[in-house]
């Protein structure tokens, strides 16, 4: 896909929350119950910001729902999670738009 933000129509079947957080905690080699966890350490509070903004992005679920999945969570961590993650591929730090394509490729394929 040419935008990070682009989800084929007859993909987004495959992404749902609990695929986001298997994939992601694959991709980053954690364990995908800490990302519903309360560790706030960078090496799981990352990968939980890349697994909520997917799960913004590419499922149709609210970002209350959304909360439920990682923990309980607030919307409004949610909604801090996606902004950080979109600004970031903004301005291209980490090569995180690279990060987020390989995630939504593993999904898919």
């Amino acid at each position: 896909w040419s935008c990070v933000n682009a989800v084929p129509q007859d993909a987004t079947a495959f992404f749902t929350p609990p695929v986001c957080k298997e994939t992601v905690s694959k991709y980053f080699s954690i364990d995908k119950d800490d990302l519903a966890g309360s560790k706030r350490s960078n090496d799981i509070a990352f990968p939980r910001q890349i697994a909520m903004y997917l799960c913004r992005m590419t499922t149709s679920e609210t970002i209350i729902k959304i909360g439920l999945e990682f923990g309980n969570r607030d919307h409004s961590t949610v909604l801090h999670s996606y902004d950080k993650i979109n600004n970031e591929i903004q301005n291209d730090e980490n090569n995180i738009r690279q990060v987020i394509e390989d995630i939504k490729n593993k999904i898919v394929n």
